[in-house]
């Protein structure tokens, strides 16, 4: 019945390949990657299962399985490779399958995905590549972190901003929250402001574009220590991984320098024409070595002349040159203590 000719309908089974962040688009560790498995029936139903492979390349690890859109013909074992079995009988239609991956911290150059056991026919074929990026900030600060500084001083912070690999996938903001003891000046020199901007004081929040290529990109701005700073002022960034040895926070010690007067005889005793009174002046540095060197100018009145030069305490910080005025230096550098000079 029927004859004796025989006929077959034909079948084809193919796969398509896609993710999320695209081929192709630079990705960061600890991004994850969504990739979709599409199978395509054409024609009649599938005679035999179809199996596809997918091999999870260097740096990446697999996540879970997502939605199967009929997981009655569609069904996938394992990670990587993760085996994805379209099922004999599959009628003509689409089934996909999407699963996940997370770019691994070690992770250099590319990530890859390859799809292998069924016809592709994803342009350029089955196999997936992400390129990588990284972006990091170092901060340093002139004077340097850890230098000491006084009421008044200027510092001058530099945060740099480097992207490496392929252009950042997503902006990056660092936040530089300023502590007590300091005042925000200004915004100074920004070296690429068509990808680098910044806004606010205290925090300032320095924003580095989405597709900033690879290079540095550096910002300045500058802080004033203000007359109730006590201790130390510090200067810290977050929200950027940071690269400066230590970590980006930044410390400054105060340090403050005094003097005082006195004389033999004391301030106010009677004196009479022909005596000798002996002078003496002692600087204080307090909490940290003296930034600057401090220069006091003593200067003497009518009906003084000057005498002579006696011991100095210290000259190897302490100096003194001159008569009336005389002008005593205490170096930068001298250290947390009294320096006296007798004249």
């Amino acid at each position: 019945a029927g004859g004796c000719a025989v006929t077959h309908p034909l079948s084809s089974v193919t796969v398509a390949k896609t993710a999320n962040p695209v081929a192709g688009v630079s990705v960061e560790a600890g991004d994850t990657i969504t990739y979709r498995l599409t199978y395509t029936v054409t024609g009649g139903p599938s005679p035999e299962a179809k199996i596809a492979n997918d091999q999870l390349g260097a740096g990446l690890t697999f996540g879970a399985v997502g939605a199967i859109s009929n997981p009655s013909y569609l069904s996938c074992a394992g990670a990587s490779p993760m085996s994805c079995t379209l099922a004999a009988g599959a009628p003509a239609g689409t089934y996909t399958v999407d699963y996940t991956a997370t770019v691994d911290a070690g992770a250099t150059g590319t990530v890859s995905n390859d799809v292998t056991g069924v016809p592709c026919t994803t342009p350029g074929g089955c196999s997936v590549t992400h390129p990588l990026s990284a972006v990091t900030v170092a901060k340093s600060a002139n004077p340097a972190n850890g230098a000491s500084v006084e009421v008044g001083d200027t510092i001058t912070y530099t945060l740099t901003y480097t992207v490496t690999g392929s252009p950042s996938p997503e902006a990056k903001v660092a936040n530089d929250q300023l502590g007590a003891g300091l005042a925000f000046g200004a915004v100074g020199a920004i070296s690429n402001p068509t990808y680098l901007g910044c806004a606010g004081t205290s925090p300032m929040a320095c924003t580095l574009a989405a597709g900033a290529p690879a290079g540095t990109y550096t910002v300045q701005y500058t802080a004033t220590v203000e007359a109730t700073a006590s201790g130390s002022v510090t200067n810290a960034v977050t929200g950027v991984p940071c690269t400066t040895p230590g970590g980006c926070a930044t410390t400054h010690i105060l340090s403050a320098v005094t003097v005082a007067k006195s004389a033999t005889p004391a301030n106010g005793t009677s004196v009479e024409a022909g005596d000798t009174i002996t002078y003496r002046l002692t600087f204080t540095v307090l909490d940290a070595e003296s930034p600057e060197a401090k220069t006091a100018n003593d200067q003497l009145g009518a009906g003084l002349t000057f005498g002579s030069l006696g011991t100095i305490s210290n000259p190897t910080y302490l100096n003194c040159t001159g008569t009336s005025p005389m002008a005593c230096t205490l170096a930068a550098g001298a250290p947390v203590g009294t320096y006296t000079v007798d004249y």
